[in-house]
């Protein structure tokens, strides 16, 4: 007797099952693995995560877990220019918190699971799920592999949150890879690097990009996103080569000689999936199952969280009424767009500029002349400020002087 099945235990699946399971749904979680789990991830939880988390009500308990506490960003371009902003300086800053978070997603995932259980979800973990059940023309329920064998489970809703290249988006065919965007990430824990401090860090080189995200006084996550071209190289030997390309990335090549890999590398590629849908009948897609795009701007996250707010209303609505077709579904993939629109305009924006070094070099550059530009910009990828301050006419023009 199950309402709604959620394919996907991470920040998107345990957030809408959090939700709907306070509403009285009957909710199953099915996730492959085991929590805690490592997961690569650039570990950066904006201010904007750090909201939806207390309105959730886990934001207290990640907190207590978490290592750092974020003021800002530091941004540096092929190793030649460099730029700083704040959280708390944005202008037009309106909302607390006003700082984000180095938290590693063994902490985070392991308490939003923990959160979905205590509302009353159901949260099942490994359990594979290799494709969906279809009845009368609609998803009705899955096929999972499990430690006792494969079974069929059927539920009204299937919600896909399992994150890039989910299975539930490429079986039902409403997602599919993006041409040109097929990127490789590498993540690994590092202690003892040198000059962190409470600014996460992202290094452009002309392989890709590396973010550092301190997650306490001695350890940081370091995450950096490959052209696809390297992955021969990245082939059988992921930790070797992350340790050489380091050096690729400005000052991290002699702030990490001397530290000490922690935690595996981990990978995952390629990236890039784009959404031909986010509902259909009996189905509907949640955080990076619905499509992602580049992990450059750090929001994955978030958009996960407030994916999972935007989704849960239109369920519970639709479960009220019997009725998961798409079109009872429809209102959250038009509150959807509408709420990421300008965000994704933003990515691209930023793409244009990591295509073209020179340009970018001069951007980086006078984004740290004019320090009120860089808060801005810090402020719209932390997710507190409107993406229409970075895609304003005004705001473009002052880059191009």
């Amino acid at each position: 007797m199950t309402d709604v099945i959620v394919v996907g235990a991470g920040p998107a699946g345990s957030g809408v099952a959090t939700l709907l399971a306070r509403a009285g749904a009957r909710v199953l979680v099915l996730d492959r693995a085991t929590f805690p789990r490592d997961k690569p991830c650039g570990e950066y939880m904006s201010p904007g995560v750090v909201r939806l988390l207390h309105e959730l009500g886990a934001g207290e308990r990640v907190e207590r877990e978490a290592g750092t506490r974020l003021r800002g960003f530091v941004m540096e371009a092929h190793g030649r220019s460099r730029m700083s902003g704040s959280f708390g300086h944005a202008p037009g800053w309106a909302a607390a918190p006003t700082y984000g978070l180095g938290v590693s997603r063994r902490v985070l995932d392991t308490a939003l699971v923990d959160l979905a259980r205590e509302a009353g979800a159901t949260v099942q973990e490994s359990m594979q799920v290799t494709d969906v059940v279809r009845a009368d023309g609609r998803v009705a329920g899955v096929r999972v592999r499990t430690p006792r064998g494969p079974r069929e489970l059927h539920a009204p809703l299937v919600i896909g949150a399992d994150g890039v290249r989910g299975v539930i988006g490429r079986r039902v065919g409403m997602v599919a890879p993006r041409p040109g965007m097929r990127r490789i990430a590498l993540a690994a824990h590092i202690e003892g690097v040198a000059g962190m401090g409470d600014y996460g860090e992202m290094h452009v080189g002309l392989a890709g990009y590396c973010g550092v995200a301190p997650l306490d006084r001695d350890t940081a996550n370091v995450a950096m996103v490959i052209r696809p071209d390297h992955a021969p190289a990245i082939a059988g030997r992921p930790d070797g080569y992350f340790r050489e390309a380091l050096s690729s990335f400005g000052d991290l090549g002699p702030r990490t000689a001397r530290g000490r890999i922690v935690r595996r590398v981990l990978t995952i590629g390629p990236l890039s999936y784009q959404a031909r849908a986010m509902a259909g009948d009996g189905v509907l897609l949640v955080g990076d199952a619905g499509g992602y795009y580049d992990p450059f701007t750090g929001q994955g996250v978030y958009k996960a969280l407030r994916g999972a707010q935007l989704a849960a209303p239109v369920i519970l609505d639709a479960l009220a009424s019997g009725d998961v077709s798409r079109a009872r579904l429809a209102p959250y993939e038009h509150a959807h767009t509408r709420e990421f629109r300008g965000g994704h305009a933003v990515e691209w924006l930023i793409q244009r500029f990591l295509g073209r070094p020179a340009l970018l070099e001069r951007a980086v550059r006078l984004l740290g002349q004019r320090g009120g530009m860089a808060d801005t910009l810090v402020g719209v990828t932390g997710d507190v400020l409107p993406a229409a301050r970075v895609l304003s006419p005004a705001f473009l023009a002052r880059l191009a002087v």
